[in-house]
């Protein structure tokens, strides 16, 4: 029987609900709130201190209880941190004290007031050049960009890009905290001359007390349509710059759309425990209309090494399902070519000697990427190839219980993830540094491609967020500390 993406709600229903109580472990809570309540709120959480797990730990992703440090308690971290991030904020960019993230569903967020990667190291100048962009005030300004790069559109380790079911393209829009960006300009890390003169290694701040560390964010959105509800997402004006070369018309462009918010990545430091403090947290966040499962899509292993003895991932295909009527964004069961269905998880195609993906003048703007079908021209087709583990399913029942009834009640937990780096690790985990736990983790809207990549051999491309963050270098070639952001600077 196959399992649809709605289904992951149903089955975190049947799951035992959060403890009514704060554990209070540090920072970090089995609660609504970081502060120990049982309510939505604009409190961002900033470590995750208390009892520290053993040497040679075994990452679990089960539900976990109060008795030590476990998965539960860093998807509640995750959990916490993508609502106070999404609190509406006033004029004076400040959390709103009068209004909720479940009240208000239109102002800007506390993540819109962060820096872009753009404004920290200075590449915006050149996207904008030859439009009318530049002065454009007001919306959210999304450029045709890849994760880590201005200049591409193509996510993480890919030439690739997405397109969503209406034929339209993916963006991505990236933003470092006030934390961060101090770090950077104080130790002159914006600039390339600055990061070769450093000298040092990169330890951005961790979160302790009241003191919130280093956050990236990266989050991925989808241009609304007429044939788009929009009251499902959670939605912002844009302004998308596609400069000359992208464009077919080779003409630069400046698109006023709506864009609705498909998937958000939460990069957080911590301090405590100092073990695992090095490797950041990783939550992983999409609306729950993205993508079906794949066939037999497994949970991803963790490391009671006793029973895992294999980093094999799964085949990762999906067939149609004719019970299954929903609507995805980036999956349509009509897709098929000749007899056989549409392959999952693949890129499209560059058209004739063309290096670059471009633009249509008009939607959808990737009219000339769709895949051709027996029964029309279709976007890429997406599968999940990991199931969703029981303690983020519960986590999330939980959340979008208090958010029901406003958008971000579709919006769920793929993962958090954490790390350390001991020296009891054995077999084939030798070879991962960090071993995080879940072993593997990826958005299917900016990872589409590498949810299922090379674990011991991240250059080609992890099917892991911290495996993958390791290789992270600035413009000399410093390891950067999980970021890839300094290899920005010019």
């Amino acid at each position: 029987m196959k399992i649809r993406v709605l289904s992951f709600l149903a089955f975190a229903a049947a799951l035992p609900a959060a403890p009514a109580t704060a554990f209070q472990m540090g920072d970090a809570t089995q609660t609504l709130c970081a502060d120990g309540t049982n309510a939505l709120c604009s409190t961002q959480p900033t470590d995750m201190n208390g009892h520290p797990p053993s040497i040679g730990y075994d990452p679990n992703t089960s539900e976990g209880g109060p008795q030590s440090f476990n998965q539960t308690f860093v998807d509640y971290f995750g959990w916490q941190a993508f609502v106070a991030l999404n609190w509406p904020v006033d004029a004076d960019g400040r959390p709103s004290t009068g209004r909720t993230i479940v009240t208000d569903t239109t102002s800007p967020r506390v993540w819109t007031t962060f820096k872009t990667k753009d404004d920290v190291f200075g590449t915006e100048k050149s996207a904008l050049s030859g439009t009318d962009c530049a002065t454009k005030k007001g919306s959210l300004k999304l450029f045709r960009t890849s994760k880590f790069g201005l200049s591409d559109f193509t996510e993480a380790f890919t030439p690739y890009p997405l397109i969503d079911r209406q034929g339209n393209f993916v963006l991505y829009d990236v933003r470092l905290n006030d934390t961060e960006v101090k770090y950077l300009l104080s130790n002159n890390l914006t600039t390339k001359a600055g990061q070769q003169a450093f000298g040092k290694a990169y330890d951005f701040p961790g979160g302790s007390g009241t003191q919130v560390g280093s956050i990236e964010i990266k989050s991925s959105w989808r241009i609304m349509t007429d044939k788009d509800d929009r009251s499902r997402y959670y939605t912002s004006p844009a302004t998308i710059v596609v400069p000359a070369k992208y464009s077919e018309t080779d003409q630069p462009m400046c698109i006023e759309a709506v864009v609705g918010l498909v998937g958000m990545h939460i990069m957080q430091k911590f301090s405590n425990p100092s073990l695992f403090s090095n490797f950041w947290s990783w939550s992983t966040f999409e609306h729950a209309l993205n993508a079906p499962l794949a066939d037999g899509a497994p949970v991803s292993p963790v490391n009671p090494r006793s029973t895992v003895t294999s980093l094999a991932p799964p085949a990762c295909n999906r067939s149609p399902d004719p019970g299954d009527t929903t609507s995805y964004s980036f999956y349509n069961q009509a897709c098929q070519s000749g007899t056989q269905n549409c392959p999952v998880n693949q890129p499209p195609k560059l058209q004739g000697s063309q290096t670059v993906y471009k633009w249509s003048a008009s939607q959808p703007y990737a009219s000339a990427y769709l895949t051709a079908g027996a029964n029309g021209k279709y976007g890429t087709q997406v599968a999940r190839c990991f199931a969703l583990y029981p303690s983020a399913l519960m986590v999330s029942k939980t959340f979008q219980a208090q958010l029901a009834n406003s958008p971000w009640s579709n919006y769920m937990l793929v993962g958090a993830q954490w790390a350390a780096n001991t020296t009891t690790e054995t077999g084939p985990f030798q070879k991962l540094s960090p071993f995080a736990a879940p072993l593997y983790l990826a958005n299917t809207t900016s990872e589409t491609y590498l949810q299922t990549g090379s674990l011991t051999d991240p250059n080609k491309g992890s099917g892991s967020c911290i495996t993958c963050h390791n290789l992270g270098t600035d413009t000399a070639n410093n390891p950067s500390n999980f970021s890839f952001l300094p290899g920005d600077a010019q």
